[in-house]
């Protein structure tokens, strides 16, 4: 999911968009069950979990 650019709390599009990536990419392996933790294979969650987006109003 893009970030909005319009956002004028000050937090920079490309910084919001990098936690985006790195978080959903982390929610994704976590649904489709890719996730290891302890070494250990985790099962997919179901349902699976949505991706997140940013909401400019966490800025002010």
């Amino acid at each position: 999911t893009e970030a909005s650019s319009q956002c004028s709390g000050g937090i920079p599009a490309a910084e919001v968009q990098g936690f985006l990536d790195a978080h959903n990419s982390f929610r994704r392996s976590i649904s489709a069950g890719t996730y290891v933790a302890k070494g250990k294979l985790m099962p997919a969650a179901s349902p699976a979990i949505p991706d997140l987006t940013y909401d400019c109003s966490i800025e002010a």
